[in-house]
């Protein structure tokens, strides 16, 4: 019998991303095929999110939906209400613990078990550092091809010290982050250490919702913003000029937290920024510093921005 992990997809680019890392380093430690199930975006009627994996080299079967697959994943939710009998299926759950995502270490020391089936978001490095090399080489975007992209491209590598600075406010989920003002604030005070302490560095901005950022004083630092594309299948686009930055500051956001981890800048240094309610330290990757963000700063008054103004977004990317 053929030994098989399937991993249950959903999400934007970057939930996809851990997901698969997760799956592919099970697959990899107890010698098993992976199969990828994408069932869950021909459903995904709120935010219309695709299946994006498609656009890299990784080694995987797809399983889209049909009556058989639409079956077996009626039974596995059935089964998963009983965990003892999951356990021994190989059903696993992401855990939780106070709200926030738990490490599951089953998936580095897994049972003895013919099958595997993984729901969650398995977002941490732990996962899958031991094949990490062979992720880089795997989900590394290709370089952009249109015409704005590659002029982009072209002004962060003539940078001589290019600074990716990616903000997610999460405008298209219901109280989903800080208000902008209280976002804003806590990037500028980081911004105006690092660029008094290393003077000559270049900001580029990734964010969700440029329009929070139209006054060109709200960081603090003379930056430039990068387009935001508002197509799912542009995302790899985005990811590749984030990669080709030297320095990284961001928050909680997948899809920029893998811009950082594969960029390959020899003196790399990515900031996390743990926002309240945010996962913590095992979230950032290894040698990532972490920055435990309070409430409490000092409003940034000179600062223009609307509350809840966004263009159309790829969410939990």
């Amino acid at each position: 019998m053929t030994k098989t992990v399937q991993v249950v997809l959903s999400g934007g680019l970057g939930n996809q991303m851990f997901m698969y890392a997760a799956g592919r380093a099970l697959a990899a430690r107890t010698n098993a095929r992976l199969v990828l199930e994408i069932s869950s975006f021909q459903r995904d009627y709120a935010y219309r999110r695709m299946y994006l994996l498609d656009r890299f080299p990784i080694r995987a079967d797809v399983r889209s939906q049909n009556a058989w697959s639409s079956v077996l994943l009626t039974a596995e939710k059935l089964v998963r209400k009983f965990p003892r009998i999951a356990a021994r299926c190989g059903l696993i759950d992401e855990p939780r613990v106070g709200g926030l995502e738990a490490f599951e270490s089953r998936l580095l020391s897994p049972p003895a078990l013919p099958f595997f089936s993984l729901r969650g978001y398995w977002q941490s490095e732990a996962y899958f550092q031991d094949v990490a090399d062979l992720l880089r080489d795997e989900l590394t975007p290709p370089p952009p091809t249109d015409e704005v992209a590659c002029a982009e491209l072209f002004r962060i590598r003539e940078s001589a010290h290019p600074v990716a600075v990616c903000i997610r406010f999460f405008s298209e989920v219901v109280d989903g982050g800080l208000p902008v003002q209280e976002t804003l604030a806590i990037f500028q005070k980081q911004l105006s250490v690092h660029s008094s302490g290393i003077p000559g560095c270049k900001y580029f901005v990734f964010t969700d919702s440029p329009a929070h950022l139209m006054d060109s004083r709200c960081l603090g630092v003379p930056f430039t913003l990068i387009t935001h594309r508002t197509r799912n299948e542009d995302a790899l686009t985005d990811l590749a000029l984030i990669t080709a930055c030297r320095t990284f500051f961001l928050g909680y956001s997948s899809f920029h937290w893998w811009g950082a981890w594969l960029a390959t800048a020899p003196d790399k240094r990515v900031t996390y920024l743990k926002f309240p309610g945010r996962p913590g330290k095992g979230y950032a990757a290894q040698g990532w510093i972490v920055e435990d963000v309070r409430l409490g700063h000092e409003p940034v008054t000179d600062c223009k921005y609307r509350r809840g103004v966004s263009g159309h977004t790829r969410k939990s990317q």
